[in-house]
């Protein structure tokens, strides 16, 4: 078992689309994607059901901008990780190949988790020694109005 941390991002207005997270491979070894958690506190009492879609990609090469880059929270004391995070770039991962590893919609009143079992989990690695991939969690389109936005973002680090 490698080292594990978690990032997260409180009551940030999304109003575009963007990557809600990005995660860039670790510098050795690979990185273990084990769960996302997304809510909201701005449309709680909206007539209508406001659904989104969601997607996690891996391949690109070239981190986003115009967010924010949370620290990376150890869960044992002591470890420094070598993934960088980023969190609500309106501007996306891009260049690579990106690679669509899953694709899902939610409802933003309800929130969405991703907790994948150990054999569903995504490896995210350098494709090319020292260049360094992304693992992004997208939010594709704009929502139709701002929602003010939490999330968690928990991860392994193996380093090889």
């Amino acid at each position: 078992m490698g080292r594990m941390y978690s990032a997260v991002f409180e009551a940030v207005a999304v109003s575009a689309a963007q990557d809600l997270f990005s995660l860039g491979s670790p510098t050795s070894g690979i990185g273990v994607l084990h769960s996302i958690v997304l809510s909201q506190t701005s449309d709680v009492g909206d007539a209508a059901e406001i659904i989104e879609e969601i997607r996690i990609i891996t391949g690109n090469t070239t981190v986003g901008s115009g967010g924010s880059a949370p620290t990376a929270i150890p869960r044992q004391l002591g470890d420094t990780p070598t993934v960088t995070v980023r969190a609500n770039d309106t501007t996306e991962v891009s260049a690579g190949t990106a690679v669509t590893k899953h694709s899902d919609s939610f409802n933003v009143r309800v929130g969405w988790q991703y907790i994948p079992t150990p054999e569903e989990r995504i490896i995210f690695n350098e494709l090319i020694a020292g260049t360094k991939t992304f693992l992004a969690v997208q939010l594709p389109n704009a929502p139709a109005s701002a929602i003010t936005m939490t999330g968690t973002i928990t991860f392994e680090e193996v380093l090889g």
